[in-house]
């Protein structure tokens, strides 16, 4: 497959998610939602990748979401569990789509 039909697949991936009731927001308003609650990004663990697990094929990052300490969010010992439900909430209900893939949170 070339890059075009990836790309092809990654805008009806993006259609899907807005029909779906998810809100497209930028990198930033992610960092910023990110920051309010006690998380941030961690670059390091984050990664790209080509995901073909779904109805469409599409270019993908995948987002490490960290605490303040460093700890996955989903680390049993993270120091910032009370706020859990509410990253839970963006992430269900928010993505990202910046440098042509689709940021999975």
């Amino acid at each position: 497959m070339n890059k075009l039909h990836y790309v092809d697949g990654t805008n009806k991936e993006r259609q899907s998610l807005l029909r779906s009731g998810m809100k497209e927001i930028s990198i930033n308003d992610l960092e910023r939602e990110l920051l309010c609650l006690g998380y941030k990004i961690n670059k390091e663990d984050s990664f790209v990748y080509l995901n073909s697990a779904n109805e469409n094929t599409y270019l993908a990052k995948s987002v490490a979401i960290v605490d303040r300490s460093g700890k996955s969010f989903a680390n049993v010992d993270s120091v910032n569990r009370k706020h859990l439900k509410e990253l839970q909430k963006l992430r269900r209900e928010r993505y990202v789509f910046h440098a042509g893939r689709i940021h999975e949170l």
